[in-house]
Formats: C-alpha cells, structure tokens, sequence
C-alpha cells in the first residue's frame, strides 16, 4: 500500500513554526489503520514529493518500514519499491490526491484517491474515497482491506484490537 502524504494523510495545509520549521496535522485514526495493516502484514509505504522533518517523525512514529521522501517521480520510486519487495503491480495499491500522483497510479493495479481530490484526478482514479485528505480517508481505506481480508474484528471489536495491539507495535 502506497499512500502519498500531504493531501491524503494531512489536509494539504502548510503550516510553518516561527524559525520556519514545518508543521503538520496528522489524523490519528489514519496512523491507527496503517499500523492495523502492518500487524495484518500488508507493508505500508509512504511517498511524498516533498521532506521534512515532520514527514520521517511521523514515519517513524509509525515504524513505517520504507518511505520516501522529495520523490518527484514516484511512478518510478513505486517501480522500484515493487521490484526491490519482489511483488507485481497488480498487488499493489496507491493513494494520492494530485497530478504528481499519478505516476503511482500507473505503477499500481489500483488507484485510489481522497473525497476532495480535483475531479481530473478522480477521474483517473479506480476509487474515490468518501473521506478528505488529513480526514480519516487513509483509515477508510484501512478498514475496506482489513473488511476483504476477513479481519474486520480488528478494528469492530475491542477484543479483536486488543488481539492484535502486539503486533501493532504500540
């Protein structure tokens, strides 16, 4: 699972601290689903055109165990990514919200976009989430795999989270 961060995972608001530093608004219930994913070994990577030091906390807040950052061309960092983990595209999903998505759109076997992406971007897109960027879609979408997977307890139940909050790493 691929996933883009500012517009899908945030708002696609930028905010700057008074030295200039970045600060980003991050969904909690987003950061939830992502580490229900993992414990369900679905790999989770994030890919952003842009860096900062808010994108790797937040990336290592999660373990995210590969992202990538100031990524122009990320229908060649999906390639790549799908070569290096030995998988195939049709295997594979990405989750954007802008034209410099679209590269991963090509590279994946699915396209998915957030709610308030442009309406050429959904028009390129296989789904369109019912959720905004930085508004819960990420978790949305967590919770459709979980749901084909046969895991929906996971996020239902409270005993089915707490079964699985090991593997979370949290």
């Amino acid at each position: 699972m691929f996933v883009d961060v500012d517009g899908v995972l945030t708002d696609g608001s930028l905010f700057y601290g008074a030295h200039g530093e970045e600060i980003k608004r991050f969904h909690v219930r987003d950061g939830a689903g992502m580490k229900m994913l993992q414990a369900a070994g679905v790999h989770v990577i994030m890919i952003s055109g842009k860096d900062s030091v808010a994108l790797r906390s937040r990336a290592k807040d999660l373990a995210i165990e590969r992202s990538e950052f100031g990524v122009a061309d990320k229908e060649e960092a999906c390639t790549r990514i799908i070569q290096a983990l030995g998988t195939h595209s049709d295997r594979c999903a990405f989750v954007g919200d802008d034209t410099i998505d679209l590269g991963g759109f090509r590279a994946c076997g699915l396209a998915l976009t957030v709610a308030d992406a442009p309406s050429y971007i959904k028009r390129q897109a296989d789904l369109v989430l019912k959720q905004p960027g930085g508004g819960g879609a990420f978790r949305e979408l967590s919770d459709l795999i979980l749901l084909v997977k046969g895991l929906s307890a996971v996020y239902q139940t409270h005993k089915g989270y707490l079964e699985q909050i090991d593997n979370m790493g949290q």
